[in-house]
């Protein structure tokens, strides 16, 4: 059952040590342009955010022809 998790997948290549390397480099922004935020990647994720080089986070969210929009939703994925 484990072995479907996601971020057990993360060991398996260096892109998570590399992904390391860099929160650990220097100051930045992350920019959340058409990601679901779902509950896989929160592992991955949440690292990111509250790392302290994080700077901010600005998120693009999908206008609806109707006026409305996930901002809500996907403000509430990165808060928890």
């Amino acid at each position: 059952l484990l072995k479907h998790i996601k971020s057990f997948g993360y060991l398996k290549t260096k892109n998570y040590l590399n992904l390391i390397r860099f929160l650990n480099s220097k100051p930045f922004q992350v920019y959340i342009v058409g990601h679901s935020l779902g509950i896989s990647d929160r592992t991955m994720l949440r690292k990111v955010f509250m790392h302290t080089n994080c700077i901010s986070v600005k998120l693009f969210y999908y206008l609806k022809e109707d006026g409305q929009n996930d901002f809500e939703n996907k403000l509430f994925d990165i808060s928890y």
